[in-house]
């Protein structure tokens, strides 16, 4: 007599059915669908996008992690990737947030200290040099202040 392929139960007067997987699960030793490469590529661009280079990579990650997405969902079934897909397009998207709040930050600084330095040099342009210090003016009428003390 040959053994079963499942382990064998004490016997309760009933035949013994064979271990069922889950219906949602494709059978065991089923290869899982293929991945298309346009959702590894979105995924791959989203993370870059996170860590370095912000919308340069995170807008084509968005555009090839949407397109692969509707890739997966014309095949039928014959391809996967969707959470690889979905996973690109959502970092991507993230990352050109992030970038874009930076950006705008940086711009915001760069205006803000250019104008603290326009203060800066208005104000000192309003201070009159001591009589001792004016000596000469320069070609532009400007008092010549080599010799002044600090």
């Amino acid at each position: 007599m040959t053994e079963p392929p499942y382990p064998s139960y004490p016997s309760s007067g009933q035949p013994q059915q064979p271990p069922q997987h889950p219906p949602w699960a494709p059978p065991p030793g089923t290869p899982p669908p293929p991945t298309p490469g346009q959702a590894t590529t979105a995924l791959v661009l989203g993370v870059l996008s996170l860590t370095c280079f912000g919308f340069l990579t995170g807008v084509p990650a968005m555009v090839l992690g949407k397109s692969a997405e509707r890739e997966i969902t014309r095949s039928g079934g014959r391809l996967g990737g969707a959470g690889v897909a979905t996973a690109g397009f959502v970092t991507g998207l993230v990352g050109t947030i992030l970038s874009t709040i930076g950006l705008v930050v940086l711009l915001a600084a760069v205006v803000l200290f250019g104008v603290a330095v326009d203060r800066t040099i208005t104000e000192i342009g309003e201070v009159e040099p001591s009589p001792a210090c004016a000596q000469g003016t320069d070609a532009l009428g400007d008092p010549l202040l080599e010799d002044c003390p600090p």
